[in-house]
C-alpha cells in the first residue's frame, strides 16, 4: 500500500508480475498498457510476447542485413533495424516467429523472412545471429544451408550468442577460409 503525502487516501500499489506470469499469460493488461505508450503492437508468439519500443533513430545509410535468430533479445535487435530503415531479412527455427516479426514491422520497416539462414544472408552486407548456444550458432552459420554458405565475399557476421571462445575461434576461422 502506498500512501500520498497529501493525506488523501491511499492507493493500492500492485505487483510487478513474476516469470511464472509472464509466461503463462497473466500479464496481458500491462502488455496492452505498454503498447499505448508508442511501442509497436505485442504479437503472441506461443507463450512469448514481444516488444519493439519506439525510438527515435539517427539518420544512417540504409543496408542490407540480416538477422539469425528472434528470441527474447534478437526480436526487438530485428526490430530496431528494421524500424530505422535497414533491410532486414530473418530466419528463426520456429517460422512463426519470423513470419510474425515480419507482420509487426510491415508498413513502418522492410522486412522479409527466409526458409533457411543461407538464404537470409544471401546479399546482406551484415549477418546479425543471436542463439541459444554454441551448438545452435553450429547449426545456423555452418553447411549448405547456413548463413557462411549464404554470405558475399566481404559481408560481415556480427555474433550476439552468448557462446564459448571455441566456437568463436572456430566460426573465426570458417569465415577466414570462405573469404
Amino acid at each position: 500500500m502506498v500512501t500520498r503525502r497529501s493525506g488523501r487516501a491511499p492507493i493500492a500499489a500492485k505487483a510487478a508480475p513474476t516469470t511464472q506470469d509472464l509466461l503463462a499469460g497473466s500479464h496481458q493488461p500491462l502488455l496492452a498498457a505498454a503498447t499505448r505508450g508508442g511501442c509497436c503492437p505485442i504479437p503472441r508468439i506461443g507463450r512469448m510476447s514481444t516488444t519493439i519500443h519506439s525510438k527515435t533513430y539517427e539518420p544512417a545509410t540504409p543496408r542490407k542485413v540480416a538477422f539469425l535468430g528472434l528470441g527474447v533479445m534478437g526480436y526487438p535487435m530485428a526490430g530496431h533495424l528494421a524500424l530505422a530503415g535497414h533491410e532486414v531479412t530473418v530466419y528463426n527455427r520456429t517460422a512463426t516467429k519470423s513470419e510474425a516479426f515480419v507482420a509487426q514491422v510491415a508498413g513502418a520497416g522492410k522486412a522479409k523472412h527466409a526458409k533457411t539462414p543461407a538464404l537470409a544472408a544471401a546479399g546482406a552486407e551484415i549477418v546479425f545471429c543471436c542463439v541459444g548456444n554454441d551448438d545452435d550458432l553450429r547449426q545456423v552459420t555452418l553447411g549448405d544451408a547456413g548463413a557462411f554458405a549464404g554470405m558475399q565475399a566481404g559481408a560481415v557476421f556480427v555474433d550476439h550468442t552468448t557462446a564459448s571462445a571455441d566456437v568463436a575461434r572456430e566460426l573465426g576461422a570458417a569465415g577466414r577460409a570462405l573469404g
